[in-house]
Order: C-alpha cells, then structure tokens, then sequence
C-alpha cells in the first residue's frame, strides 16, 4: 500500500486550531475539520484529503511537541501553545525573547519623539504646575495656512512647512520638578522600561540626553518670555495709536471702537519675526497678506483667514499694519529672537547625536 502524502502545514493550523476550539477530540475534530476541506475544495483552494481519526492524533499529540520552541514561539499563535507538554516552559522562553522587542519597540518610539518644535510653534502662557508633567498643543502656522489659503505656489509654501509633529500628538512636553527646573520631556520616559533603554546607552549619550532636558527646558522658557516681551510691547505702542485716534475720535463726534488691539497681533509678531530671522524675503511677502474687514463704522485689521489682530476706524487700520510690520522687522533682528534660534539649534544638534546612538542600537537588536 503506499504511503500517504504528508499533511501539509496548512493543514496542521487547521487541525491545531480545531483542537483548540473543540479539545483534543480526534473525531470530532475530524468531522469539522471535513466540512471545512469540502469547501476549500469545491472553491479550489484545497487538494488534500480528509486525514483519519489516527493521523489527526498523532498531528495534535506528537507532531506540535516535535517542533522546535524558537519555531512555535515564531510561528504559532500563543492560544495554540496549550497543545504542547512544555506550555508553561514556553511562555517563560517567549517573555524573555519579547524583551529585546519590546527595547527594540522603544527605542523607534524614542527616536521618533527625539523632535523638538520651532519656537513659532510654541506659544507658552506659564509653565504649569510644580512637580507634575506638562505639555501645549502646538499652535498652527499662520502664514502657512495663509498662503495656502490664498493658493500660492507650492514652492514658496513648501519653503514655510515644518516636520510632522504626529509622534508626540502635536504637542510638545516638559516636566517641572519641585526645584522649579523645566527640563524638556518625552512622553517615552515614562513607561516602564525606558531606565534599562537609558542605562543601555555610552556614558557619553545619556549626558547627551541629560542636555537634550536641560537645553530644552531653557528653551521653553525662552520661548514664553521672548512671546511676552512682543505682547508687552505691542501693548505699549499700541497705546500710543490708541491716545492719538481716540482723541482724533472725540474731537469729530465718533463712537469708539469696541476693542483695539487683540492677542493675536502680538501671536502673529511673535511668529513672523522668527520665520523673517530665517527667510528675510518673507517680510515682503507678508505685506500682501493683510486685509480689511468692515464691520459697522469700524474696521477689523485681519492676516490670512486668521482672526482678527485689531478694530479701529478705517483710518486707524493702516496705522495698524505699519506698526505690525516694524515691530516684526524689528524683533527679526532681535537678541531676543537670536536666543531662542541659538537654543533651538543646540536642541536639534542634541537630538542628532541621539539619533545616532538610539540608530546603533536599534540595529544590534535582533
């Protein structure tokens, strides 16, 4: 008589999945495990036989136990290790090797967040509360969306795009110890195993890393006084406008307008003159970018689609847009723009040097 063909792995799944579903039951394995060939061979996608009740024991009962451990762990659902005498033997093997993954899954997940936003992204009121974690959404790019808006040429928007920031959930993170430091933060440091991934690094990159924190911290707070300084003086010429039209308003009988100047016209100086630092051209390319709405006997004084930067009587609005665009050309030069520009360069250069360590070791894991 000769022999019959060797059942196909294929085939074993399906009797080590029934056997897991029904119990170790030949028979009634064997029963379901025909109705399923049945159809896989009218759709022909099957050419096997129904094994008997004698094959299927020997499949369930020895051929699982004969395959090697690294094979099953590899290859085999975990539900499917039940079959198997060494079970309990199995889980131990598969958690020890899962460990180099879970570092491996760490690592990426490090690296990734390892990026830090500019500062026009970072629009930061306080630091938050002592002794916890804290974290900003990301404010948009203004002039961005403007162009965008306005359909400009896909070249001079590109030049205003910056990274995705999808990894940290468009947010950026620090951490304020009860010292009162700000050290940046990854939302990795806290899970479990990131201490062992830290520990696993040179001397020289955990001190890099401890850099990255202290760097970022400052960078933070520079951000958020650099963002005050603007508003403040924003606040403080504006003034001046407001005295002399007011007055002007008075002596001609007219209402007063119901604001003046809003937050977003210190928010938009505080963007632009960063991105100007960068990209001088761009001062000139702003200037077609303001426009007028009229709402009454007032004007509103707007950027893009954005929202309104200020109210005032027609008159008044021109004004406006003069001291908006000195006050960015001014700021572009600043010392105050040049720190945070320095720190953030110091940051990405950190972020590099970490890359590089985390890339190694992301390599060596199996």
């Amino acid at each position: 008589m000769p022999r019959k063909p060797e059942l196909s792995f294929d085939l074993k799944m399906m009797i080590w999945e029934l056997a897991v579903e029904v119990g170790k039951r030949p028979e009634v394995i064997r029963n379901q495990l025909d109705a399923k060939l049945r159809r896989l061979r009218a759709e022909e996608k099957s050419c096997e036989d129904t094994p008997d009740v004698r094959t299927i024991k020997r499949v369930i009962e020895k051929d699982i136990n004969e395959l090697p451990r690294e094979f099953v762990i590899a290859r085999l659902p975990p539900y499917m290790w039940s079959l198997r005498e060494d079970y309990d033997e199995l889980k131990g093997l598969a958690s020890i090797q899962q460990r180099p993954t879970e570092k491996l899954a760490l690592a990426m997940e490090w690296r990734e967040q390892l990026n830090c936003p500019p500062p026009e992204l970072i629009f930061l009121d306080s630091l938050g509360r002592i002794g916890e974690d804290n974290s900003i959404a990301l404010k948009q790019d203004i002039l961005n969306i403007a162009l965008e808006d306005l359909r400009f040429n896909v070249r001079v928007t590109q030049t205003t795009l910056h990274p995705d920031y999808a990894s940290t959930a468009g947010r950026v993170f620090w951490e304020l110890p009860l010292d009162g430091s700000v050290k940046l933060l990854c939302p990795v440091e806290r899970q479990p195993h990131f201490q062992e991934l830290l520990a696993s690094l040179t001397e020289d990159g955990r001190q890099t890393f401890s850099n990255w924190k202290f760097v970022g911290g400052k960078y933070l707070v520079a951000c958020m006084r650099a963002r005050k300084t603007i508003h403040d003086q924003a606040e403080a010429r504006a003034g001046g406008l407001v005295m002399v039209h007011s007055r002007i308003g008075r002596n001609l009988g007219l209402p007063r307008p119901p604001s003046h100047l809003n937050a977003e016209f210190g928010d938009l100086i505080y963007q632009l003159s960063i991105k100007c630092r960068r990209s001088p051209n761009i001062l000139q390319l702003i200037q077609g970018l303001y426009d007028t709405r009229q709402t009454g006997l007032f004007c509103e004084l707007v950027f893009g689609p954005g929202e309104p930067l200020a109210t005032g009587w027609p008159g008044e609005v021109e004004n406006w847009i003069d001291l908006h665009q000195l006050m960015i050309k001014e700021f572009s030069q600043s010392e105050v723009i040049s720190q945070l520009m320095e720190l953030h360069e110091r940051i990405l250069g950190l972020e590099a040097k970490l890359k590089t360590a985390l890339n190694k070791i992301i390599a060596e894991e199996p």
